[in-house]
């Protein structure tokens, strides 16, 4: 079944947060919302602290010069028919020398 997506004001501030810094990031993550809305059970993960306990999707997204660990915090919403992303965050990771 196929979810909408809505965005909280917070994470569209997280998202554009990303996107200023990591364009390609960005739209990776505009990606993975899409999918994670087509079957959110089984691209979701269970939450865990300290998420705010809100089922999450986690992933690598490509950036420039950087590794990127991204945790997008979602719920449900009442009517169980669309999902509301509330927050996104990202690790940075430099690439190790070979």
């Amino acid at each position: 079944m196929n979810y909408g997506v809505r965005w909280k004001p917070e994470a569209d501030e997280d998202f554009d947060r990303i996107a200023s810094r990591h364009p390609i990031a960005a739209s990776f993550i505009l990606d993975q919302v899409d999918k994670l809305a087509e079957d959110p059970v089984r691209m979701g993960r269970r939450p865990s602290f300290p998420h705010q306990l809100l089922p999450k999707l986690q992933f690598w997204a490509p950036a420039d010069n950087v590794l990127l660990h991204v945790t997008v915090l979602f719920r449900y919403s009442q009517d169980e028919r669309w999902i509301e992303i509330v927050a996104i965050g990202v690790v940075e990771y430099e690439p190790e020398d070979e």
